[in-house]
């Protein structure tokens, strides 16, 4: 047998900057541990505002999305400036510690599970970017970016999806939505409300708006009309009252015609969920996490079509600044052929 050390025709491209391991150059040392530490803090940031939110329904919700695509734009730069698969497991580890210490304190079999599944998840993800990478003969952006983003996105909705139904299991005095949360997607579908029903608004109280809503169903009956001005009031009032009960008894708990209409919807389906059986609150905490993750998977083309193209900005802007540079280098390679 013959051992064949050719090959050198090839001359794969690699992007030298980077891993200490490399060349053992301090500023690669501190390259590789910038990406590391923005990616760990980008990721303590993002469930850190998804925990704020959690709790108090506030504009945290902005920030953690933020920091969410941050932590995104870092994981997909990192099998390109570190080329170690030992440095890029202990990224993700720590960006996995980062991301669910937020929520350490709901410390379950449950917590682990997830742990394990996020921290795979991203780990697969970097692992066969930096495959890619190691096996082409040039440095490709985009097949690196398909092969990281789409288990990245599936571990952020993950972790948003099984931790919200976490804090609100182990939360007996919150409900899934706060008021103020509730208050908002009220009014954001409030020009559908009022198109079913005219001239609800949002500042009504409930005891106004269902007399609104009355005096709509009556205007229609044309014998309502030649009743006296007394009688007409009486029936709006009769209306009225049973226009509330059966919207109670839809919503399976009274509504309070004293608050606004949001708030004594909220106020209705708060007592109606506080009064469900346990396992029924188990199916619906599993229901809303179902639902998480299918919203946010459902959204992923998108998502993965603008990250990517914020991420291409970033490699470039980068490169540019030397951050780093791409070479070329030779490989001889060992292959049996027969004698």
């Amino acid at each position: 047998m013959i051992m064949d050390r050719g090959l050198l025709g090839k001359q794969p491209a690699a992007i030298s900057k980077s891993s200490a391991s490399s060349n053992g150059d301090y500023s690669s040392q501190i390259k590789v541990g910038s990406l590391i530490f923005f990616g760990t803090v980008s990721a303590l940031a993002f469930g850190y505002f998804l925990r704020d939110f959690l709790l108090w329904g506030n504009s945290s919700l902005l920030y953690s999305s933020l920091s969410a695509l941050v932590f995104l734009i870092i994981l997909v730069l990192q099998p390109f400036f570190i080329d170690s698969r030992e440095a890029l497991t202990f990224a993700v580890l720590f960006e996995t510690v980062a991301m669910t210490g937020n929520f350490v304190d709901k410390i379950s079999w449950t917590f682990i599970v997830a742990f394990a599944v996020i921290f795979l998840s991203l780990l697969s993800g970097v692992s066969n970017g930096l495959k890619d990478l190691e096996e082409s003969l040039k440095v490709r952006f985009w097949p690196v970016a398909r092969a990281v983003l789409p288990k990245g996105i599936v571990a952020i909705s993950i972790f948003i999806s099984i931790f919200s139904v976490l804090h609100f299991q182990t939360e007996p005095s919150k409900f899934l939505l706060s008021e103020e949360t509730f208050g908002k997607v009220f009014s954001f579908n409030m020009p559908l409300i009022q198109t079913i029903f005219p001239g609800v608004d949002p500042i009504m109280t409930m005891d106004q708006a269902v007399k609104v809503m009355a005096q709509n169903q009556l205007n229609r009956i044309p014998e309502f009309q030649s009743l006296p001005k007394k009688s007409q009031e009486q029936e709006l009032k009769k209306q009225s009252n049973l226009l509330l009960g059966n919207l109670s008894q839809y919503f399976g708990a009274e509504l309070n015609p004293r608050l606004s209409v949001s708030d004594s919807i909220f106020e209705a389906i708060k007592k109606k969920f506080e009064s469900l059986p346990d396992n029924i609150k188990t199916l619906v905490f599993i229901g809303v996490g179902v639902l998480i993750f299918l919203t946010i998977e459902a959204l992923a083309w998108p998502l993965k079509v603008i990250i990517g193209f914020l991420t291409f900005l970033v490699y470039e802007i980068l490169m540019t600044a030397k951050f780093a540079k791409i070479t070329v280098e030779t490989r001889s390679k060992e292959i049996i052929t027969l004698d």
